[in-house]
């Protein structure tokens, strides 16, 4: 009777133990995971603006495709003009750069650009609305950038 109790309480205390490993935060339970967003340059050129950023898939599968809606905000902070961002492919632990060109609007007349929301996001047990929602973002530019 008494082995039967050491047993019996000794698969409570791993139960109890397995429960309290539930209860941690997420980031202690799982790696990072997201899509790191970073508005990197803005470049004069000739006909425009030039828009570069950088792109790490954080996550634990391919992103097959990736658009995202951006609005373009001008000197006086009226919109300009509404972009779809298309990075394509980034393969898991892998970042990419992708420069956007801002015709007939000059870098020093932008004021902010505004993550709209994310249109497509495809992969093994992705979508648009677990990107946006793991989307990190951050800013090396003069300008805002955000949400």
């Amino acid at each position: 009777m008494r082995s039967t109790l050491n047993s019996v309480l000794a698969c409570l205390a791993a139960f109890g133990w397995v429960m309290a490993a539930g209860n941690l935060p997420a980031s202690a339970q799982t790696a990072e995971t997201g899509i790191a967003l970073e508005l990197n340059v803005l470049q004069s050129t000739d006909s425009g603006c030039r828009a570069g950023f950088l792109l790490e898939n954080k996550h634990s599968s391919d992103v097959e495709k990736l658009e995202i809606e951006a609005v373009i905000f001008n000197a006086e902070n009226l919109i300009d003009r509404l972009l779809i961002l298309e990075f394509g492919t980034v393969a898991t632990s892998a970042s990419k750069v992708r420069l956007f060109q801002l015709p007939d609007l000059q870098c020093d007349q932008v004021s902010r650009v505004l993550l709209n929301e994310v249109i497509a996001c495809d992969g093994a047990a992705l979508d648009a609305s677990t990107c946006e929602r793991s989307m990190e973002l951050s800013n090396r530019t003069a300008i805002k950038f955000g949400r």
